[in-house]
């Protein structure tokens, strides 16, 4: 055999005879020769006869023909002899029984380009073919031929192949593998996508996420459409091997511009709504993982492709269009915080959508001159400024602009225009004036905006001037009113002193003499004009003929009031408090009858004239109204003696006059019967009556009495063996005030020691006062720790002199220097200061402290929780020593509050820094009267 093969080569080599087809071209070893070019060309369906007939010829070991280049031109032959038609030879396989079987579990072999063979010889004959690419082995190239073939199969589990393939990457794969599976699947779009209602779809895997919502269109989500989405074999094939990640923020972003895009169909169905919220709530979720380039990505998105879902419209919107607010009203912006509250991350953090805050809401409405706002849009921004109570910096750039609305046109805050604050005036100005375009009480809640503009004298009664006049002779002169002006005089005098009248300050009589000699005169001859006067244009109108004039000269006043029943008593009720209080009382000659210069001060005149006498006292009182130096000199017997001289009856007509005269020939009545009158009590300082322990016979109070009060403080004072009230969690106190007070308890051993306070109030609540004064003295004389240098002229209060009737305190002189305090103490050595620390009224921080202390001691009868009164230089005193949290002071303020006073239960609260234990809750103050009320006091 090898003496015949050397002879076959010799043939070859000399003679040029071949044993097989040339397969090389002789001049390019890696071309194909011309006659396998005829072959491949006329033949194809001879070329594997040929390979197979010559195969040893051309892969010699010792010269082998086959090259890459000769291997990669014959695997790219397309060849006839497959079941699945022409395909190129590299894309076949071998009808091996395995690979069939295996094959025949997916597609059926028929479609799938296994070779067809000369049958005579074995299969296993041909795997020479292998090194041209054809298939042998079961292998990532073999399901992916079959992943090819599915499509036109009809098998029903598609995603078993995927399970082959992972289970082969995981057997035995190189990157290049995973490549090639990755290649196929994203360029043929062999992704098998699993629904079950309208068939399977092939897609690339670029056009899936593995998880996502079921909703996604853009996206198709895996892994909520598997029927196994707990298969770990596929999980492992989608997400490691074909790289699948779940749903981006872009995906996300590109659901919602599709969304957007279809605006045919909205309004949208709740479905889609609630698919939009979701895909804004997992944005949300993701934000914590974004880069700031994402971030900017996702912001930009929003803007500019509209992508805000504004439900209640509908539409989409912008995100700078959007405002997170449930109710702001800004012409072309829209809130969505009832639509979405949950997801204020999102659209305020990364959207930043903004909040509408004063300084947007000022920008919005600063631009009234170039967004042509209209006058609507102007309220409504006017109204949202409003709620947040601007500054006059914050509206600043706002002062200059058109925004004060007068029916359809705005005006600049110059322009004439006017501000209702009285209804009836703009009812009779309507038409003749300009008014700013909001009502009544709109006006009042819009207080805050206007007061920034300095409009105070824009308001109706401000330029409004209300002139009264009397015209005529049928004037009639009020026996009974006039009796109720006079009887009034002393307690309005009260009110001047108390209020800073100015027309007392060289005669501190001067109010009640005129008051005292009034006139009341009925009469239908009153003219009342309204005159509005803005921009030195001036606008009258005479109103009615019902309300009030007042005439006064240097020595008299005279007051014409209405005569009908249902006038006079709006003019009492009303009018006359108002313009007796700013005319009168305070000498304010161009007001109006309807502004009250101080509403409180009104509100007690008003009172004043529709009370009995026997609770006028009591009134002020409980107002805090302090007391004048002078009694009242009303005589009513005499006036009514003198009046019934020469008055004739019939002049006493009306029914209001009858019902009054009544009321006072019963309060007459009980003037009569002093063993009915029972003493309120020290009204200067608390609000309520003295115990029925109080209640006498007696008209007035010798000293024997008043000393034997003396001598009881004393002794209470001394049963405290140096003690000081401790402040801490438990409070005896609160216990002892939480008990109940039997009203009916029987008197002490001494009668009332203040006397009858009617007879004599000023001097009644001065002894209280002292005897108040004389209890903390002794207190703080008697201390276990001496406090340095303390003694009598400590005591600087002006009422001390009436304990002089006490043996200990005879030889006490008057204090005749200013009253800063009632006691006052100026701590050098810090002793009183380390004695608040260890009894916690004062913190640490004071220990070492040297401050001087001010001691204001207010007394009553009754239970600690009574409300007390304060002076309006008290008051500011207490606020000007307000102590500043974490810092000592040079000046401390205290209240030292004594309570039943007279009683065997007498004792003492102390309250250091009264207007800074304010916010603790431990006292509240009531605004204009300087009333303080201990806390879980029940008095009102």
């Amino acid at each position: 055999m090898a003496a015949e093969r050397i002879f076959t080569i010799w043939v070859e080599s000399m003679v040029g005879v071949l044993s097989a087809p040339r397969i090389q071209d002789p001049n390019h070893p890696s071309e194909l020769s011309k006659i396998f070019r005829y072959i491949i060309i006329n033949h194809p369906e001879k070329l594997l006869g040929t390979l197979k007939a010559h195969w040893s010829y051309y892969n010699c070991g010792t010269s082998p023909d086959m090259n890459s280049g000769i291997t990669e031109k014959l695997s790219e032959v397309l060849i006839p002899c497959t079941n699945a038609g022409w395909q190129e030879l590299r894309e076949t396989f071998l009808p091996l029984k395995e690979l069939e079987t295996h094959c025949s579990q997916f597609v059926n072999p028929q479609i799938f380009p296994f070779l067809t063979l000369d049958g005579a010889t074995s299969v296993e004959a041909w795997k020479f073919l292998k090194i041209l690419g054809v298939g042998v082995e079961l292998n990532l190239d073999f399901y992916l031929e079959i992943l090819l073939r599915l499509e036109e199969s009809e098998t029903s589990s598609p995603y078993r192949i995927y399970e082959e393939m992972q289970k082969k990457i995981w057997a035995n794969s190189t990157s290049t593998d995973l490549e090639h599976v990755q290649d196929v699947i994203r360029d043929d779009c062999r992704l098998c996508t699993p629904t079950t209602h309208d068939g399977d779809h092939w897609i690339s895997s670029i056009q899936c996420v593995w998880d996502g919502p079921s909703y996604l269109t853009v996206k198709y989500p895996l892994l909520p459409n598997l029927r196994d989405g707990n298969n770990p074999t596929l999980t492992a094939f989608f997400v490691d091997t074909l790289e699948i990640s779940s749903v981006s923020y872009r995906d996300l972003l590109n659901e919602l511009a599709s969304m957007q895009k279809s605006s045919d169909t909205m309004p949208r169905s709740t479905k889609e709504t609630e698919n939009i919220r979701d895909i804004y709530t997992r944005l949300q979720a993701m934000s914590s993982s974004l880069s700031p380039l994402q971030f900017e990505n996702v912001r930009n998105s929003f803007e500019e492709d509209g992508l805000v879902y504004d439900a209640h419209r509908p539409a989409w919107v912008s995100s700078s269009s959007c405002l997170w607010s449930k109710d702001a009203q800004i012409p072309g912006k829209v809130t969505i915080l009832r639509q979405y509250g949950d997801l204020k991350d999102s659209f305020v953090g990364t959207l930043k959508v903004k909040i509408p805050d004063l300084g947007l809401l000022v920008d919005e409405l600063s631009r009234v001159g170039s967004a042509h706002l209209s006058v609507d849009d102007v309220k409504s921004l006017i109204w949202q400024i409003n709620s947040f109570s601007p500054s006059r910096k914050a509206l600043e750039k706002l002062k200059t602009l058109p925004i004060f609305p007068d029916s359809a046109v705005l005006r600049v805050k110059n322009e004439k225009f006017s501000i209702i604050d009285r209804q009836p005036w703009a009812q009779a100005f309507e038409g003749k004036i300009d008014i700013l375009d909001f009502k009544l009480e709109e006006v009042r809640r819009l207080q805050p905006f206007l007061s920034c503009f300095e409009l105070e004298n824009r308001y109706l009664s401000r330029v409004v001037r209300e002139i009264s006049s009397f015209q005529g002779e049928n004037e009639e002169q009020s026996r009974t009113r006039t009796r109720q002006l006079r009887s009034r005089a002393h307690a309005l005098a009260r009110c001047a002193a108390h209020f800073g009248s100015p027309r007392i300050c060289d005669d501190n009589q001067f109010i009640y003499q005129l008051l005292l000699q009034g006139e009341v005169y009925e009469t239908d001859g009153i003219v009342t004009n309204l005159v509005h006067t803005q921009c030195s244009e001036t606008v009258t109108i005479e109103v009615d003929r019902r309300k009030l004039h007042i005439a006064e000269d240097s020595k008299t006043l005279k007051i014409y009031v209405p005569k009908g029943r249902k006038d006079q008593e709006l003019c009492f009720l009303q009018h006359l408090p108002t313009k007796l209080f700013n005319q009168v009382i305070m000498g304010y000659k161009t007001g109006n009858s309807t502004l009250a210069s101080d509403s409180e001060a009104v509100r007690i005149a008003a009172a004043l004239f529709n009370s009995s006498d026997e609770v006028v006292c009591d009134l002020l009182d409980d107002a805090g109204i302090i007391p004048v130096p002078y009694p009242d000199g009303f005589d009513i017997r005499a006036y009514e003696q003198s009046t019934t001289e020469s008055t004739p009856q019939h002049a006493e007509h009306s029914p209001v006059n009858s019902q009054i005269e009544s009321r006072s020939s019963t309060r007459e009545e009980r003037r009569q019967s002093p063993e009915q009158i029972s003493s309120p009590g020290s009204r200067l300082l608390s609000s309520t009556p003295l115990s029925s322990s109080y209640r006498t016979n007696y008209r007035g109070a010798t000293p024997t009495e008043y000393r034997r009060l003396i001598n009881n403080v004393i002794a209470a004072a001394k049963s405290k063996k140096g003690g000081f009230p401790t402040r801490g969690a438990f409070n005896l106190d609160v216990l002892l005030n939480a008990l109940p007070i039997d009203s009916d308890a029987g008197p002490i051993s001494y009668d009332l020691p203040f006397g009858v306070r009617i007879e004599n109030q000023l001097a009644h609540d001065m002894k209280a006062g002292a005897a108040g004064e004389l209890y903390v003295f002794e207190i703080l004389s008697r201390l276990e720790t001496r406090l340095p240098g303390f003694g009598r002229g400590n005591w600087q209060s002006t009422i001390r002199r009436y304990v002089k009737v006490h043996g200990d305190y005879d030889d006490m002189e008057a204090w005749n220097g200013a009253e800063t305090a009632d006691i006052t103490y100026d701590d050098k050595d810090g002793e009183l200061t380390k004695l608040l620390v260890e009894n916690m009224y004062l913190d640490d921080i004071w220990i070492g402290a040297t401050p001087k202390y001010y001691l204001e001691v207010k007394t009553t009868t009754k239970a600690c929780g009574t409300r007390f009164f304060v002076s309006k230089s008290q008051y500011q005193r207490m606020e000007r020593m307000r102590l500043t949290k974490g810092l000592a002071s040079s000046e401390v303020y205290i209240i030292l509050r004594v309570f039943n006073l007279g009683k065997e239960t007498i004792d003492m609260r102390v309250y250091v820094d009264p207007k800074g234990i304010e916010e603790g809750g431990d006292l509240i103050f009531t605004p204009e009267s300087y009333s303080v009320l201990p806390a879980g006091s029940t008095c009102t």
